[in-house]
């Protein structure tokens, strides 16, 4: 693959692809660098460890490539660059879109379930460096003031309990309110059996 002979013989085909696989191998070409992932809720600035159920987050990644040349990292450019929310398995995938700069930026959407989440961005693409990150966050439920207060779908259960209590009400009223029976007639039935046997 390296001797002198197969490397004029194609024509210089053979030498690119010999030369391409060089750089990339040795990291002269084709080596990318991403910096931490930053999230947010839409809206706000600070990033915190813990969000709701089905908010709405911005998420930032800053990639650069290494130029050999140069020496230096530049911004990096693609527009297939994804993140996911996974768990066991992803929720939400979402494609980032480049703000220039090597930024990528995308807002995703928070899982609808709670538990401990990976927000998670692999990268591998031909002829680049693997990129394999996350960062961990934890979805809390609803509090018990964040919920609506009357929800639609549940007034048949709402009505079934208001007249479980006028029930129980009206029972309670009748059966302290009725008269006995008179003990007269009561007595007067047991005392003619008794005298007829």
């Amino acid at each position: 693959m390296f001797q002198n002979e197969m490397m004029d013989s194609a024509g210089g085909d053979h030498r690119r692809f010999v030369v391409s696989l060089l750089t990339w191998t040795l990291g002269s070409k084709g080596l990318l660098r991403a910096e931490r992932i930053r999230w947010h809720r839409v809206g706000e600035e600070d990033q915190k460890s813990t969000y709701r159920v089905k908010d709405d987050l911005v998420v930032h990644v800053n990639i650069m490539e290494w130029y050999y040349k140069q020496q230096q990292w530049k911004p990096f450019a693609s527009d297939d660059v994804q993140i996911e929310f996974t768990s066991m398995d992803p929720y939400a995938r979402v494609r980032l879109v480049p703000q220039g700069n090597g930024t990528f930026e995308a807002e995703v959407p928070v899982p609808d379930h709670y538990g401990v989440f990976k927000l998670e961005m692999n990268h591998f693409r031909e002829g680049y460096t693997p990129i394999s990150m996350y960062e961990t966050i934890s979805i809390r439920p609803f509090w018990h003031n964040e919920y609506p207060r009357f929800i639609l779908r549940a007034y048949p259960y709402y009505l079934s309990a208001v007249l479980n209590l006028v029930g129980v009400f009206a029972f309670a009223v009748v059966y302290l309110y009725s008269k006995e029976p008179k003990a007269k007639a009561v007595n007067a039935a047991a005392s003619k059996t008794v005298k007829a046997e």
